[in-house]
């Protein structure tokens, strides 16, 4: 009876020391796989790289154009190449419409630059005076496609056919004045 007691001690022991090896090599095997590795599982979007909410898309490759864009250019150049294609005698009812939508809020409603945000930005341009009017229809439209230094650019927001019905209004009002 002895020796069937000390066998079922030495089982237990044994059983026991099992049972901590196999435990303390779980244990060692978590650690390692979580401490070496680059898992898939671990990613997630708030640790991820990103650009900032206020970045722009990446620019485009020198020298290329997207499909169904217009090329770029300067105001300068624009005015060089670009005419109006509405007709000087067309109605201005939809420029006026979207001047009072994209631009009057800075501008004002009579293009004197004292619409209700030009408080918060400084005194804009008077677009009925000659120093605006001077400029040709392509220098206005590019303007308005790549904005300036206090306006935003609205080469997304507006269609070109859109953005050429502002010139036309900013035209037509200009010469009322």
């Amino acid at each position: 009876m002895a020796t069937a007691v000390g066998s079922a001690f030495r089982r237990r022991a044994i059983v026991s020391h099992t049972r901590v090896a196999v435990a303390s090599l779980w244990l060692l095997s978590a650690v390692a796989f979580t401490a070496c590795g680059d898992w898939p599982w671990q990613h997630d979007m708030v640790t991820q790289p990103s650009r900032s909410v206020g970045e722009d898309t990446r620019s485009a490759v020198r020298g290329t154009v997207a499909l169904g864009a217009e090329l770029t250019m300067t105001r300068e150049v624009a005015e060089q190449r670009l005419q109006n294609p509405i007709p000087a005698d067309a109605p201005v009812d939809r420029g006026r419409a979207l001047f009072e939508t994209y631009c009057a809020p800075c501008h004002g409603d009579s293009m004197n630059g004292q619409g209700t945000v030009s408080r918060y930005f400084g005194p804009l341009r008077d677009l009925t005076s000659s120093d605006v009017q001077q400029h040709g229809d392509g220098w206005l439209y590019a303007t308005i496609v790549n904005g300036t230094d206090r306006m935003p650019r609205y080469a997304f927001e507006l269609t070109p056919d859109e953005r050429w019905q502002i010139v036309h209004f900013l035209r037509a009002a200009g010469a009322a004045r």
